[in-house]
């Protein structure tokens, strides 16, 4: 009876934290849908109307706003949706990430910080290692403190680096110096984030921001596709032009990486696997809306979303999208940042119903499965995802969270989202300064526990050696003392042992005998 109700609480428990989670998301995405579709000043309705991110008055744009004093934020968001130009895309990811202040003047003070913060990070949680695909980190941790989950996050990094790979991209391929940068920061946000942790899929996201990083580098000039011609010596070319630019940029792309994951884990509520299903439900909802006879085949099928569209959520599109379509993608992600993972969802429903017909002419389970895990997206250009997020948002438009996103008390749906997000920020910042500050009283506690032992310790050899002494000088004196009573016993005995001679003598005198009864030369009997 006790386990019966032991397990139908654990049911209870594990149902309500379902019920929470999926209550979460709702809330989220009404106000979420309509901050963004109030943002429609930014967007476009058609892949036509988007220009291209190469031309020249688009470039002359971003230069200008660039290179201001002061960059206007909101401008770059606006120019960013339609797309960044190679040339100024790294820079523009920073800014718009928030790693980079908009005052130039304040940008090189604040990278020295981060960068040596980032190095700081990797000593204390023990991330500067080295990869293998089997063993364990060659690391020597001091007596109980190795990290909670540190080595089997190691074990699933190594063994999954080798499947972080770039099509063209001979530097992806083994293990060597690209790779493991990529592990060191895919360790250390896992250990210094344990709510959410590793996944597979996290370190496609530093590729991505890795690749695009790198091609600031003036070998590159902004084309990533430079990068290929190096292959395996780009790591030595780089380190040979700029010896300090490949640990810089590692650094940059842990803090962007931690940026964007901030903004996923509002989406995730605490749960990895039950936040990303709560996004493929939503997913298949909008496909629901948009085409039913589509929806209605895939359940015929029995194909359902999970099987297909978690590698869509997880890796942002990634493994299915060329380079340049991926950063184009990243581009409008990153314009609005605040609800990119909200918007995401959208994407990946616009792009499964760009292939309804296609779909609907596949005959059973395993062509749908095996389309859909291979789609044909190697010769999408720019004005394709241009089209898909237009589709994205006009699917976002006609959701019927969208024209709920009016609160009660008349407050605009965005004010309303960025009230919520800056309450939810404030208590995750507030958890995490909470458990700091309970680690550092654990720490001094544990010091001065340390502390107190050594001082007992000194002391209690001090009182040790103190006894030790006393009970030599105490030994010293007894033997002292002997030896005098000693003396003493000897001259008693010698005195009573002459007057037992002088009472013989006087004796044998009261006798007859005279003086003469002594025995001649005892001077002690004379004497008596």
């Amino acid at each position: 009876d006790d386990e019966a109700q032991a397990q139908q609480q654990q049911q209870r428990q594990q149902g309500g934290k379902a019920v929470l989670a999926r209550s979460a998301w709702r809330s989220l995405e009404r106000v979420a849908a309509a901050a963004i579709a109030q943002q429609s000043g930014w967007f476009a309705t058609g892949a036509a109307k988007f220009p291209s991110p190469e031309t020249s008055a688009t470039c002359e744009l971003f230069s200008r706003l660039l290179f201001a004093e002061v960059v206007d934020l909101d401008q770059l968001k606006s120019a960013s949706w339609t797309g960044v130009p190679a040339r100024y895309r790294s820079l523009v990811w920073k800014l718009l990430s928030g790693y980079l202040p908009v005052n130039t003047r304040d940008r090189t003070p604040a990278l020295f910080h981060k960068r040596a913060q980032y190095h700081s990070l990797l000593a204390r949680y023990h991330c500067d290692v080295v990869f293998h695909p089997t063993g364990d980190p060659t690391v020597n941790f001091p007596p109980n403190s190795v990290p909670k989950g540190y080595l089997n996050m190691y074990r699933e990094i190594a063994v999954d680096l080798p499947r972080t790979l770039a099509d063209g991209f001979e530097l992806f391929g083994g293990l060597n110096e690209v790779q493991q940068l990529i592990g060191r920061i895919t360790l250390l946000w896992s250990l210094a984030n344990p709510s959410i942790s590793y996944f597979q899929g996290l370190s496609d996201w530093v590729l991505v921001l890795l690749l695009c990083f790198c091609s600031e580098h003036p070998l590159f000039q902004g084309d990533v596709h430079q990068i290929a011609k190096l292959g395996s010596s780009f790591y030595s070319a780089v380190g040979e032009a700029s010896p300090k630019f490949m640990e810089n940029t590692e650094a940059d792309v842990y803090w962007v990486l931690t940026r964007l994951m901030d903004e996923m884990k509002y989406f995730l509520a605490d749960d990895f696997e039950q936040g990303v299903v709560s996004m493929m439900n939503k997913m298949n909802a909008i496909v629901a809306q948009e085409d039913s006879p589509l929806h209605d085949y895939m359940e015929s099928q029995d194909c359902r979303t999970g099987q297909f569209a978690f590698r869509w959520m997880v890796c942002l599109l990634w493994r299915e999208l060329t380079i340049d379509t991926c950063f184009r993608l990243w581009d409008t992600y990153l314009a609005q940042l605040d609800f990119f993972p909200h918007f995401h969802v959208y994407v990946c429903a616009a792009l499964f119903v760009s292939f309804s017909e296609t779909l609907l002419d596949k005959k059973d389970f395993v062509e749908l499965v095996t389309f859909l895990q291979n789609l044909p997206l190697l010769q999408w250009k720019n004005a394709d995802v241009a089209q898909l997020t237009s589709t994205a948002l006009r699917l976002l438009q006609l959701d019927p969270c969208t024209h709920e996103a009016e609160e009660a008390d008349g407050a605009p749906a965005e004010d309303v989202w960025r009230a919520r997000r800056d309450v939810t920020l404030w208590r995750y910042n507030a958890e995490r300064r909470v458990k700091k500050i309970g680690w550092e009283v654990i720490r001094c506690r544990c010091g001065t526990a340390l502390v107190a032992k050594v001082l007992l310790l000194i002391v209690s050899v001090a009182v040790l050696v103190l006894a030790v002494l006393l009970s030599l000088v105490l030994a010293i004196l007894d033997r002292l003392r002997l030896r005098r009573l000693r003396r003493r016993l000897r001259r008693h005995r010698s005195r009573a042992s002459a007057a037992g001679k002088v009472l013989a003598a006087l004796t044998k005198q009261g006798s007859g005998g005279g003086s003469d009864a002594l025995p001649p030369g005892d001077s002690d009997a004379k004497m008596v």
